[in-house]
């Protein structure tokens, strides 16, 4: 299983005003999707997302930010298994 929801669990503390959800409230937005893609792509492909420099369209520290996240989230959650 990803850890998404850790992931997005773990973003949110370290940076309270970052927004990651729609204006539903239910469904990711550009960042939280980026988030969750990050994820997915270090679980599928067990390297880290940090090292690339596709940034979809955010700005590059954001989505290397995001990218850290995911890679510690991951690896943390690999290595409990």
């Amino acid at each position: 299983m990803a850890p998404i929801g850790v992931a997005l669990g773990a973003a949110l503390p370290r940076r309270p005003t970052l927004q990651l959800w729609a204006a539903d409230g239910e469904h990711p937005n550009a960042l939280g999707s980026y988030l969750t893609a990050c994820v997915l792509y270090a679980v599928i492909t067990g390297q880290g997302p940090a090292a690339s420099t596709f940034t979809a369209g955010l700005p590059p520290a954001t989505a290397h930010w995001l990218a850290l996240v995911a890679e510690t989230v991951e690896r943390s959650q690999r290595e409990r298994n």
